[in-house]
């Protein structure tokens, strides 16, 4: 009868009075293989929650590289404009600079003044590290449209 009952604690048993009940129960077959049982599941689904935090994390990566590909293809795709800062101090452009703006400026006003509001203090601190000699690069939006340009900046 208590072979039957192999789910039973002992502790449950023994509350009974009877020693003899309690040393059956801790004899009985199985009660081994379920506590196994238990361990086995507990591992089972240690291992589902890891994987799906890993398929998580992965496609989490995946969209962050797929935003920053995004990002360096409209970077990529802009124009290039060098700006370039002669010993007389007089600012030059190259052509593709010139096109952009629409002319040739000639002073740092006349350039910063080309390009978006948001763009115009950064750009005006990079061009002021030209007379330090410090070269730049910076992508910059053109006031009439917004349109992209990479400049970089340099001493001649």
């Amino acid at each position: 009868m208590i072979r039957g009952l192999i789910w039973a604690p002992a502790m449950l048993l023994a509350a009974g009075g009877d020693p003899a009940l309690a040393q059956a129960a801790d004899a009985a077959p199985g009660n081994g293989r379920i506590v196994w049982i238990v361990v086995a599941l507990v591992a089972v689904a240690a291992a589902v929650v890891a994987f799906l935090a890993a398929r998580r994390w992965k496609s989490r990566a995946e969209q962050a590289e797929a935003a920053l590909s995004a990002l360096r293809a409209a970077q990529d795709a802009a124009p290039v404009g060098q700006v370039q800062l002669l010993e007389s101090g007089v600012i030059t452009v190259n052509a593709a600079a010139r096109n952009l703006l629409g002319g040739a400026p000639d002073t740092v006003d006349a350039l910063v003044a080309g390009f978006a509001e948001s763009d115009r203090t950064p750009l005006r601190a990079s061009i002021s590290g030209l007379l330090q000699g410090t070269g730049f690069d910076r992508v910059a939006k053109r006031a009439r449209d917004g349109r992209a340009l990479k400049l970089i900046g340099f001493r001649a």
